[in-house]
Formats: C-alpha cells, sequence, structure tokens
C-alpha cells in the first residue's frame, strides 16, 4: 500500500514499549497530591475545630444550665426563709397579744375588781335581806298537778306530730 500523506508513518520499532518522559504530567501530579494533602489536612484542620467549637458550646451551656439552677434554688432558699421570718414575728405578736391577755383575765380573777365593776359599771347593788327570796329546790317541796287531762299533755312531740298529720286517729 502506498501512502500518499506521510502522516500516519510510523518511525522505528513498534514491538517494544517506548519509555516516555513526560515532566509535564509528573509536575501536574505532584502539584495535584500537594493540593490534595492540603485539602485534607484543611479539612482535618476544620473538622478538629469544629470539633473544639462544639466542646466549647457544649460547656457554655452546661454552665449556662448549672447558673440557673443555682439561682432558682437560692431565690427558693431567700423565699423560705422570708417565709420563716414572717412566721416567727407573727408568733411573736401572738405570744404578746397572749401575754396581754393573760395579764387582763388576771385582773378580772380579783373578787374585789369584780365587785367595783358591777357596781360602776352595771349598776348592781348589795343584796340585803329585804331582797333577798329563798327557794327550796329539794325533791320533797315540788307538787305536780294531777288534772283529768294528763292524757293529751303527756303525749310526746312524735306522737302530737301524727296526730295533726293524720286526722284519724
Amino acid at each position: 500500500m502506498i501512502m500518499a500523506d506521510k502522516k500516519f508513518s510510523v518511525n522505528g520499532n513498534t514491538a517494544l514499549v517506548p519509555e516516555r518522559k513526560t515532566y509535564e504530567n509528573s509536575e501536574e501530579e505532584k502539584y495535584k497530591k500537594i493540593r490534595e494533602s492540603q485539602r485534607e489536612v484543611l479539612r482535618r484542620k476544620k473538622h478538629l475545630k469544629l470539633k473544639s467549637q462544639a466542646r466549647i458550646i457544649m460547656s457554655i451551656v452546661i454552665i449556662f444550665i448549672m447558673g440557673i439552677t443555682i439561682i432558682y434554688r437560692y431565690s427558693e432558699i431567700y423565699t423560705m426563709q422570708d417565709k420563716l421570718l414572717n412566721l416567727q414575728n407573727e408568733e411573736k405578736n401572738i405570744t404578746s397579744q397572749n401575754e396581754n391577755l393573760k395579764y387582763k383575765l388576771s385582773s378580772y380573777d380579783d373578787i374585789k375588781e369584780i365587785q367595783k365593776n358591777a357596781t360602776e359599771k352595771l349598776h348592781m347593788i348589795q343584796p340585803n335581806d329585804s331582797n333577798v327570796v329563798h327557794v327550796n329546790l329539794s325533791k320533797n317541796s315540788i307538787t305536780v298537778k294531777k288534772d283529768g287531762n294528763t292524757n293529751n299533755k303527756s303525749k310526746n312531740i312524735f306522737e302530737v306530730i301524727m296526730s295533726k298529720l293524720f286526722l284519724w286517729r
């Protein structure tokens, strides 16, 4: 076969694989490897940075929650102390009122004071022999009148109500 164009001509032996010198390819590959390793380092640094930021944020949140809890407990303690102080003051007031009432009560135990109040404020007078009425309350002195109509009065309340409700009785 005759070739008109020598574009496709082969020079040399094609049985052996020739060694190629690729200076440009090897430099590009080295550059790609360096860039990829730099990217990997950056990714690791970002990952570590994110982890450390997450730890910091978590510790801040925990400290915040603990602070809120401590403040809440202190407020509860303060309100309890305030209630206790109010109750102690109320107890002192009641105790002082009780002492005053005991003092007033002891003043009413005096017979002379009672007589003074009776004569001055209530206008009572001392009884004399003409104002005294004697009553004998022994069993022998009480007499009961017996009339023929004792049946009507001897009925108890239940029988009276029943007789009013049911007229035929």
